[in-house]
């Protein structure tokens, strides 16, 4: 009986844990998509709003670069102090920053956004994989699988993002192109807070049993 039981929870576990995985594949085929695209359309951006040139477009390419890797760098510690709310703490972090690119007037205001926006986006990729392997042998596959693709074919639909927002939001610029993809990228987030919430609340009530 007990082993029935055990069977039934594990199977219950493993229909969450598939759930989850196609639910972040999802979420991170939308998070990549439009970071790429910002790193493809920031110089535009700022040719757009004449706040600077191409040179200083490519600083900024520079400058996600180098958010990106002090979050590796510092991965661990961020970990170990928000843990479940990494994801959720990224998105709305890279979703302030994209805002702020949009209403920036100053260059140095800019640079410092695409720092962020580095940094922010870095923090979500091993958060994920941490989250995936943690799991049985069957679902950190599927779920390393499942980062892999959907940041791939996020990456390669990513210069498409424009084109189609554009023809159905009526967007025309740059600059509320970015607009429209913090809105998103603000949804993701508090989507993402709610599935932190309700995992950290099943904990509590596994470790009470």
């Amino acid at each position: 009986m007990k082993k029935r039981k055990v069977k039934e929870s594990k199977s219950r576990n493993d229909g969450v844990s598939y759930r989850q995985i196609i639910g972040y594949g999802i979420l991170l085929f939308v998070i990549v998509t439009i970071f790429i695209n910002y790193n493809i359309q920031v110089t535009p951006l700022i040719l757009e709003k004449r706040i600077g040139n191409a040179t200083i477009g490519s600083n900024n390419l520079a400058f996600i670069g180098l958010g990106a890797f002090i979050a590796g760098f510092a991965f661990g510690r961020i970990f170990q102090l928000l843990k479940d709310y990494i994801m959720p703490a990224a998105l709305l972090l890279l979703a302030i920053s994209m805002y702020v690119t949009t209403i920036s007037e100053n260059i140095m205001l800019t640079t410092i956004c695409s720092l962020f926006i580095g940094f922010s986006f870095r923090c979500i990729m091993p958060f994920l994989f941490h989250t995936f392997t943690q799991q049985n042998e069957k679902t950190a596959k599927l779920g390393t699988t499942m980062v892999l693709v959907a940041y791939n074919i996020g990456a390669t639909l990513s210069p498409y993002e424009g084109s189609v927002f554009s023809k159905l939001l009526h967007v025309h610029t740059v600059q509320s192109l970015f607009l429209v993809s913090s809105i998103i990228i603000l949804l993701v987030a508090i989507i993402c807070l709610g599935i932190a919430f309700v995992k950290g609340n099943m904990n509590k009530a596994v470790k009470s049993i």
